[in-house]
């Protein structure tokens, strides 16, 4: 899925007065831009933030994308959550 983000947000970039710089999903690195993608879904640890993905392509069409990056978002604290559940950390001895 965020695979699928990138490439719609680098498609619609494209239209817009500034380039977008994202790495492979593989890479270890994270790019300035890919910190902004982080702050549109809410994974930066704050709400997600739909005006960042504006800001990010430099693009009004991208607020169209908001529900999407807010639905990715909600998936992963879910899949976060059911982690906990599953394994719970254990305490250290």
């Amino acid at each position: 899925i965020e695979h699928l983000l990138r490439c719609l947000l680098t498609g619609i970039a494209m239209h817009g007065r500034q380039r977008l710089e994202i790495g492979a999903p593989c890479c270890a690195a994270l790019l300035p831009h890919e910190a902004e993608l982080l702050e549109a879904i809410g994974l930066d640890g704050a709400e997600a933030d739909p005006s960042a993905l504006v800001r990010l392509c430099d693009n009004p069409a991208a607020a169209r994308l908001s529900v999407l990056a807010a639905g990715i978002g909600a998936a992963v604290a879910d899949a976060h959550t059911a982690r906990l559940r599953t394994f719970p950390m254990r305490a250290a001895h």
